[in-house]
């Protein structure tokens, strides 16, 4: 009988012929660089490579690779047809805009902005906005001409909306309308200084008369939006009203907690923030990366 160093031994010895098979069959029928590597590592890892690359192989015999969708990459003459349609010199020429107000040439600068502009502007109103103090004079001269078409735009649209609002202000639609568009001028970062400050009135002021008009068709994203139009215009205790009854109706959201313990943390109400921090932790919601990180820093910070 085998004692348990020579059973050892034995296991040792059929593991070596084993791998010295491998990398001879193998080596003559798949002629891969790997077929050498995978041989030394049995070599020397006993007992357990063999087992891994013989699960792998049975892996891959039930488990099959889709097969290639030969339809999908054919040079049909709609496909070649779709394919010109790109412009590929615009394609190619747009970089972040960041970089090319910084650091390209003047040339690069204009022709980048050229290309913008063909662009939808509506999707770079914030950059374009910035390229209006670019050094170099033409470049800001584009980007000036497209902001003012843009806020041109804008401002028509939200003159209609106001229209229809001012003849009926009891009306939902009408209300829920114009909010939206004035939400949606804010978020683009057309406005600046008193401008924007102007919009911020209108949107406060639009989701009081929805309120007291319509307050069941108040959303989270109005009080969201109503919390902080209020911060920015320095209504800390106006916001700090409508965060909280934000909680009341909707218990669930975690952007109401989030916006709360914003405007604790402005008026300094450390017990209150507290408070709401302690809510969200025990109301079960499942929360964003963003609240994660931010229940976790407030909690450590405590």
């Amino acid at each position: 009988m085998l004692t348990a160093t020579q059973m050892v031994w034995l296991a040792l010895v059929i593991n070596a012929v084993a791998a010295v098979l491998y990398m001879i069959v193998m080596g003559i029928r798949m002629r891969q660089r790997y077929v050498l590597s995978r041989g030394i590592i049995m070599l020397l890892c006993p007992g357990t490579a063999v087992l891994v690359y013989f699960f792998s192989y049975l892996g891959s015999l039930f488990l099959h690779e889709k097969d290639v969708d030969y339809d999908n990459i054919s040079m049909s003459k709609e496909r070649k047809i779709f394919l010109q349609m790109v412009d590929k010199e615009l394609e190619s020429n747009v970089i972040p805009i960041e970089a090319a107000l910084t650091v390209a040439d003047t040339s690069d600068r204009r022709e980048i902005m050229l290309n913008l502009l063909k662009m939808d502007v509506s999707e770079n109103i914030g950059l374009i906005r910035r390229a209006v103090e670019n050094e170099d004079t033409e470049t800001s001269h584009y980007a000036a001409s497209a902001l003012t078409e843009a806020v041109g735009k804008y401002t028509a649209e939200l003159n209609v909306l106001r229209e229809r609002y001012e003849m009926d202000r009891t009306s939902g639609k009408s209300n829920r309308d114009y909010i939206d568009a004035v939400v949606r001028v804010l978020e683009k970062d057309i406005l600046d200084g008193e401008e924007k400050r102007k919009y911020l009135y209108i949107l406060t002021d639009l989701i009081k008369n929805l309120r007291e008009n319509h307050f069941d068709e108040l959303r989270e994203e109005d009080y969201i939006g109503m919390v902080k139009a209020l911060c920015e215009t320095g209504e800390l205790l106006e916001a700090d009203k409508w965060a909280m009854e934000a909680i009341d109706r909707e218990p669930e959201k975690e952007e109401t907690y989030l916006s709360a313990l914003k405007v604790k943390y402005l008026l300094r109400k450390e017990e209150e923030f507290t408070d709401i921090l302690d809510k969200l932790r025990r109301s079960g919601i499942f929360l964003s990366r963003r609240g994660v990180e931010m229940v976790a820093f407030w909690t450590n910070k405590e």
